[in-house]
């Protein structure tokens, strides 16, 4: 059975990138996802994310803290980490992201991102002056 999920949160890290041994991006990232309840205290999951491609290339340039929604296949998986028991553990395999990147004071700490230079303005050259009477004028 196949599980179709869109997901938004803040990245808990900087992405991973790797190659596939075909030598096509790859890249892991880990989202922090909160799940408010209604009648319950709200809880945070934490949703790998696997992507390839153009879309490996997306995410391999978002840092931590960054807003994030993704959208793809979602499969679930056990693993055991070295400090305890077994945990259940939700991967993306993403077939879309997108990063909204910093807000507010997150954005103040980050280095400016380059702005695209333009060419400036040229204005139109001066209209000829009209010939004409006022008694001309119908109104």
């Amino acid at each position: 059975m196949t599980a179709f999920a869109n997901v938004r949160g803040r990245l808990a890290g900087d992405p991973k990138q790797r190659e596939t041994g075909n030598g096509k991006p790859m890249t892991f990232a880990t989202l922090c996802v909160d799940i408010e309840k209604r009648e319950a205290d709200p809880q945070t999951w934490f949703v790998r994310l696997l992507a390839f491609d153009k879309w490996a290339n997306i995410l391999a340039k978002a840092g931590k803290g960054e807003k994030l929604a993704a959208s793809g296949e979602l499969q679930r998986g056990r693993h055991t980490p070295p400090d305890g028991p077994e945990r259940e553990q939700w991967t993306l395999v993403c077939e879309s992201v997108i990063v909204a990147g910093r807000t507010g004071a997150e954005r103040d700490k980050s280095p400016p991102r380059k702005q695209r230079q333009t060419a400036p303005a040229q204005s139109p050259p001066p209209a000829a002056p009209l010939d004409f009477d006022d008694d001309e004028i119908p109104f």
